[in-house]
């Protein structure tokens, strides 16, 4: 990944209020700091994908978006006033939205106004979400082109058209795709011959040129929000269903190509998510469900973006019922290292029990030692909640032998062999999944026992011929 510079303007977490960590900036995998999962919220999100076009799109951005967002980041971890305008037509304007449970209809049903309400949620304590405004002022029937006349207008904050809004949220993907541009104008031949995606381009690139000249500090987040489908151009206005299929990375619309080309961030919505995710009953007015799922995508790529922009950590992005069950051990629940007893003696570590001695059978080689038929040592185990050990032995030719191992409350055992014939003395790994049910050998490893989470359960090795040594044991 390339390494981004941080920005001057951009704060220290020494500096932040003591809320945030790095890991609860922007709660990716959350619908909201205090809310479900995301994956739950919205089950048809891809959120890898989202994850892997925000990153692409921090590299990418031009210098002056990186300082506008930056200062928008900044502005929103120190829970400062922070303005957001969306501009669009009658799908980012929330027509035909209807949340009956939820009592939203319209605008505030809409995508921009649930986004926003996530970032309210995850960087403003409840008393002070107010100070994150956000106007919606998409309009009906409206193209990128059908904006540009009135845009310097409705990029004001507020009534103030001297105060400009901090974040700009552009989707106007719906109208573009199915109407003509300057549709309220007379055809012209000249006009015609141009390409859809020629006429979507020069408009966008109008659009983004004016915005660098008159609000060069103004963060601008363009959203693709509708999607592709097989319909003929009348199908929408006939209301029939239209048949969707999802944006492959060779469709790109002339929106898309201007950002790209402008250093533009662009969260393309409908590479993001499962069929579902695009299959509504009209293409450009769909339902609640799906501006959910806009929301939750413009979320992902928000935080992802942020992270990236600022040098930080990627924020956890997996479900948290998926990351609460993958697990790392950081720290043993129980450890018996034959090096740490020999220097210490024994005196302020468990000892494991039975006839194996504790030797230095050469230098800086340690371990527990069994030389006769029938020897018994016992390690004391205890268990988190994904049962495992690790156990530790030298393997070499020659005089080395194989022990039985099993564990307490077990009638399951196996026999471990030391010996192999390269004419070399190593150490080797034995990795046991003791939680599993079924006892199976594989390479390096042993499955079986059917310890449950959080037992205490005793492991026992006893000697079955030759020479074995333990170097370590561990459990988690």
């Amino acid at each position: 990944m390339m390494a981004l510079l941080l920005p001057s303007c951009s704060q220290s977490a020494d500096n932040l209020p003591p809320r945030w960590s790095e890991a609860s900036r922007c709660p990716a995998n959350r619908y909201g700091a205090d809310g479900p999962p995301i994956h739950d919220a919205a089950p048809w999100l891809l959120v890898p994908p989202a994850a892997r076009s925000a990153i692409e799109a921090a590299e990418k951005v031009r210098p002056a978006q990186r300082r506008a967002f930056t200062s928008l980041l900044s502005k929103l971890e120190r829970q400062q006033p922070v303005s957001v305008v969306s501009v669009g037509g009658s799908m980012t304007a929330g027509m035909m939205c209807d949340d009956v449970l939820a009592r939203r209809r319209m605008r505030n049903c809409s995508y921009p106004e649930r986004f926003v309400e996530l970032l309210r949620t995850a960087f403003y304590p409840p008393r002070e979400r107010a100070l994150l405004s956000h106007a919606n002022r998409a309009t009906g029937g409206t193209t990128t082109a059908a904006f540009l006349p009135q845009m310097d207008v409705l990029l004001a904050a507020h009534a103030d058209a001297a105060v400009l809004a901090d974040l700009l949220l552009v989707d106007f993907s719906a109208n573009d795709e199915f109407e003509e541009q300057d549709w309220g104008l007379p055809s012209s031949a000249e006009v015609s011959r141009f390409l859809k995606q020629d006429k979507v381009f020069a408009a966008t690139e109008v659009l983004l040129r004016r915005l660098a000249h008159v609000a060069p500090a103004t963060a601008v987040l363009m959203v693709e929000g509708a999607a592709i489908t097989t319909a003929t151009g009348a199908c929408h206005r006939q209301k029939l269903k239209c048949e969707p299929r999802l944006k492959e990375p060779r469709d790109v619309s002339g929106a898309q190509l201007a950002a790209q080309l402008y250093g533009m961030a662009y969260v393309r919505y409908p590479l993001m998510v499962k069929l579902r995710g695009v299959d509504y009953p009209r293409v450009n007015h769909p339902p609640y469900k799906i501006h959910i799922h806009i929301a939750a995508a413009c979320l992902v790529w928000f935080c992802v973006f942020s992270s990236q922009l600022q040098q930080r950590e990627l924020p956890e992005l997996s479900s948290p019922v998926l990351l609460s069950r993958y697990v790392v051990c950081a720290k043993p629940q129980s450890r018996f290292d034959a090096a740490s007893h020999f220097k210490r003696g024994n005196t302020s570590l468990e000892t494991p029990q039975g006839d194996w001695r504790l030797l230095q059978d050469r230098p800086d080689k340690f371990g527990w030692i069994a030389h006769r038929r029938g020897q018994t040592i016992e390690f004391p185990l205890k268990f988190g909640p994904s049962p495992r050990v690790t156990l530790v032995y030298t393997q070499g030719y020659d005089r080395w032998g194989e022990v039985n191992v099993t564990f307490s409350g077990s009638s399951e055992s196996f026999v471990l062999n030391a010996h192999h014939e390269q004419r070399t003395t190593v150490s080797s790994s034995l990795v046991m999944n003791v939680a599993r049910n079924k006892m199976q050998r594989v390479d390096g490893g042993v499955k079986g026992f059917s310890i449950r989470p959080y037992e205490t359960r005793t492991l026992r090795l006893r000697l079955l011929s030759k020479t074995f040594k333990i170097i370590s044991v561990t459990s988690c």
